[in-house]
């Protein structure tokens, strides 16, 4: 699909106004909410540092506001300046980075001030900043995910695209787009190169692409391109550049690690540059004290927990209360993963039985390794642990071992490798994880392929701020019982 640019190009002024009004509103309305947000969360997170800081100085009357406005102030400009409201196609975990950094950037520095001013800082409002600190790096996050959830299923927040490129790759960007509004890319128009095709002429085509921007009013461009020489649509770029202000390559069928890719110049050359982030003992070593930083934060939570389930198992079943089964951890070596016992004994007869009896059942257990109706639970108590995930509870223990991790690829058995083809080198590559992105995007209500694409993508783009992002994610998942049965 090639379009080439006239010597005579028409004059576009009149709708280029238009459309820059348009893309101005679009941005009024898509950052103006985010920038609300980020000022609840330092309202909230300095109010939640008062009540605490007023139970160290109990004596000391305070005005919250003398520190608020300053901490506002320094916030605005920092965020604006470090991009913190440009979100177009930024994934949940890369903005988690960036507002960790600006929000201790803007702490950082009204503390600074405080300092260098002298005469009016006192240990109370050197406390109430620190404490804002913490607070803020726990409260903004939330608030910020929270915020593009609920604004992502308005169909006046985002920035308008259109995809272009050829027929499959094309709806296929386009689905995605769909699926991942929180992306803040609102596509509203498929241009397809079967289109391009009843324009027989140049010029045409040249309209009928300057007549789709006008009508969508579009400020982004998407090119789903399948050739795989650069050369071939280099010509399309520098078109559609002069008609949409930015313009995104989506290649078909590449794989590479997408979070984390730079750009470098290689004489001329685009060179992507993608830093093995697995290989780094450092990085490895800040996920491991992360696992276990909080196991031993949040004992005094899940202990009682896990007394109560064992109690509740045995009362309902008789059996042992744990279950065992070998799995296949990093770099092959396999462990005994543990789970609180939610079946009852004997269940693979129980399972067979009943397949026997639904002989419609036996394909789903074949693809999937799971039923919707499964027999084999424990009435009461295991359908409860296992839909909000509570029977996974005794893999902490494989956590402290360092047999797995909070989150990572999901531990597959030995009937499992084959499923995963070419995949599975890279599943070798880490830990296993109590949740990871398939208990988050789904859980059984995804396939066994789209699984092992999560795993992948895991792998691929790993960091320790794509896993915080799956820990929070997982509260959300576990608390609404997303994907659970």
């Amino acid at each position: 699909m090639s379009i080439v640019a006239s010597p005579q190009e028409q004059d576009l002024e009149p709708g280029l106004m238009r459309r820059g009004r348009s893309q101005f509103l679009q941005t009024l309305l898509t950052v103006v909410p985010m920038m609300a947000a980020d000022g609840l969360s330092i309202v909230l997170a300095m109010a939640c540092s008062q009540v605490l800081v007023g139970v160290i100085f109990p004596d000391v009357q305070y005005e919250i506001v003398r520190q608020l406005f300053p901490l506002l102030a320094i916030a605005v400009v920092t965020f604006a300046l470090g991009g913190a409201y440009r979100i177009c196609g930024l994934h949940p975990s890369q903005e988690l980075r960036r507002i960790a950094l600006l929000d201790n950037t803007s702490l950082l520095l009204l503390l600074l001030a405080n300092l260098l001013l002298g005469e009016s800082s006192t240990p109370y409002e050197l406390t109430l900043i620190c404490l804002t600190l913490v607070m803020l790096n726990l409260i903004h996050p939330a608030v910020r995910l929270l915020s593009r959830t609920l604004l992502s299923s308005q169909a006046w927040w985002g920035w308008s695209v259109i995809v272009v490129g050829h027929r499959d790759h094309a709806r296929r960007v386009l689905r995605q787009l769909h699926k991942n509004a929180e992306l803040a890319m609102r596509p509203v128009r498929l241009l397809t190169s079967d289109e391009f095709r009843a324009a027989s002429t140049t010029p045409q085509k040249e309209q009928l692409v300057r007549d789709t921007v006008a009508e969508s009013r579009a400020s982004i461009v998407v090119m789903a391109v399948e050739d795989s020489d650069p050369s071939s649509y280099c010509r399309d770029l520098d078109f559609w550049s002069t008609q949409a202000q930015d313009v995104i390559i989506v290649p078909a069928d590449f794989q590479w690690p997408t979070l984390w890719t730079e750009t470098r110049d290689i004489g001329g050359i685009m060179g992507l540059h993608a830093r093995a982030k697995l290989l780094s003992h450092w990085r490895l070593l800040a996920k491991r004290l992360l696992d276990i930083g909080l196991v031993l934060l949040f004992a005094p939570l899940w202990v009682p927990i896990c007394l109560m389930i064992a109690c509740l198992v045995r009362w309902n079943s008789k059996g042992p209360i744990f279950f065992g089964h070998k799995r296949i951890g990093r770099h092959g070596r396999t462990f005994m993963a543990w789970k609180f016992r939610s079946m009852v004994v004997n269940a693979n007869e129980a399972l067979e039985r009943y397949l026997e009896d639904h002989p419609e059942l036996r394909e789903e257990w074949e693809r999937d390794h799971k039923l919707k109706d499964d027999p084999r639970i424990i009435p009461g108590i295991g359908h409860i642990i296992r839909k909000f995930s509570l029977d996974e509870l005794p893999q902490i223990w494989n956590v402290l071992r360092g047999d797995m991790s909070l989150v990572g690829p999901r531990p597959i058995v030995d009937a499992e490798i084959e499923k995963y083809c070419d995949v599975f080198p890279l599943y070798l590559k880490v830990t296993p994880g109590i949740t990871g992105l398939w208990q988050v995007s789904g859980r059984n209500n995804t396939t066994y392929h789209e699984r092992i694409t999560l795993d992948a993508f895991y792998v691929r783009n790993w960091s320790p701020w794509l896993d915080l992002y799956i820990l929070a994610r997982t509260i959300k998942t576990v608390l609404l019982r997303e994907g659970a049965y």
